[in-house]
């Protein structure tokens, strides 16, 4: 990475954050104040559970995105949990920064699980993709080895070395490490005032966490809901989502947080895929609907579902859960304004195998989101994915 000045980044600054442009004008800075721009191919990670992989030593883990989208996500042993999506005109890490350069961290004693990728590390097709003899003649096609995706958690790597030599990139303008020697110089207070301000008002869902619990722990112990922790929490996952605090998915169409367009067609003309290639990938509710699927669990906070128990016997008790968390929220008069403003109407059911009058079989999604419905032929829709199998619509 090579250093460059603050007339060479000030563009984009004055772009994306007008507001914080002057104050850094106001700090004239110079060559021992650099910025590094950044560009990274797609899924490529900017930090892995916390560690910084590009300019170790030249680069703060904080900057600001300025083309494509970037995603932080948490990983366990068998889960991708999208956490947020950041956007051009975003600032990002200094959440990070403020907590190591404070001493108040937490992070020497508790692994941080959370890491950053170039476009969206949980992008997952909705049919299968672990044909050994396709992904073998997709290898021979393309000219290099490529490992067949088990799971949808896996068709990540599949698409990242896909797009190996694909011209997307997603970029950013990273602070050097000498920005941080500053930090209690009062000439700088301005600069790390607006960054602490950015950082706290992009944060309020997770600094509300604890609160969040604690309303929906009252609202199961008032309503007397004896069901499983995992069937709760599901629900209460969904109330986030229709809050617009956490991404669900959503059927991708653009470039924004991949080379959609490229590994479609990679997937459709030389994987040669007997299904429409439908890539779904993290979104804001604030886009469009969003999904959620019992297949895909992405819960915040997880408790494993107990043995018993099909995907669609689930589904069938979240309509009456969601109204009975409904009613109790609309009753309350601490209950946020987001919540009293919500409806039954925002949430919609969908399972391959619909039965019960509140769970709508799949044709119906086709006719209400145009995203999923990308050719006129249904006959090569994938109707069997497995992400289809309990499926939550919200808008």
């Amino acid at each position: 990475m090579q250093a460059l000045k603050w007339n060479e980044v000030r563009d984009d600054f004055l772009r994306y954050q007008p507001e914080l442009t002057p104050i850094i004008d106001a700090l004239a800075p110079n060559h021992q104040l650099p910025f590094y721009k950044l560009e990274l191919p797609y899924g490529a990670l900017l930090t892995d559970q916390g560690c910084l992989q590009h300019g170790q030593d030249q680069v703060l883990p904080a900057g600001l995105i300025t083309r494509h989208q970037c995603e932080v996500f948490m990983t366990t042993a068998q889960r991708i949990v999208p956490y947020i999506l950041l956007k051009p005109g975003n600032l990002f890490g200094f959440s990070t920064v403020f907590n190591r350069s404070s001493g108040l961290s937490y992070q020497p004693e508790l692994p941080n699980m959370m890491s950053i990728s170039a476009g969206a590390r949980s992008l997952f097709c909705l049919s299968k993709l672990s044909d050994r003899h396709k992904i073998a003649q997709l290898s021979r096609t393309l000219g290099r080895t490529l490992t067949p995706a088990k799971t949808f958690y896996d068709h990540g790597h599949l698409f990242r070395e896909l797009a190996a030599q694909n011209a997307w990139r997603a970029e950013m303008i990273l602070f050097g490490k000498e920005w941080l020697a500053y930090r209690h110089d009062p000439a700088f207070a301005p600069f790390y005032l607006y960054m602490l301000q950015n950082t706290f008002k992009n944060q309020v869902f997770q600094r509300d966490f604890l609160s969040w619990q604690v309303l929906f722990a009252d609202i199961a112990e008032a309503k007397s809901l004896k069901y499983q922790t995992y069937t709760l929490d599901t629900v209460k996952h969904l109330f986030a989502l229709a809050a617009g605090v956490v991404p669900g998915f959503a059927p991708q169409i653009d470039a924004e947080l991949a080379p959609i367009g490229f590994l479609k067609q990679s997937l459709e003309e030389h994987y040669q895929l007997d299904q429409e290639a439908i890539l779904m990938g993290p979104a804001y509710l604030e886009n469009g609907p969003i999904y959620y699927a019992l297949a895909y669990p992405t819960l915040l906070d997880y408790s494993l579902k107990l043995s018993g128990g099909s995907q669609l016997k689930t589904l069938t008790l979240l309509p009456r859960l969601i109204q009975r968390h409904l009613e109790s929220l609309h009753s309350q008069h601490r209950a946020p304004q987001w919540a009293k403003k919500m409806t039954m109407d925002q949430f919609r059911f969908y399972h391959s195998d619909a039965a019960e009058k509140d769970i709508a079989p799949l044709q119906t999604l086709l006719k209400t989101d145009p995203r999923f419905n990308q050719k006129a032929n249904h006959n090569g829709w994938p109707w069997h994915s497995l992400f289809l199998k309990g499926l939550i619509g919200i808008s």
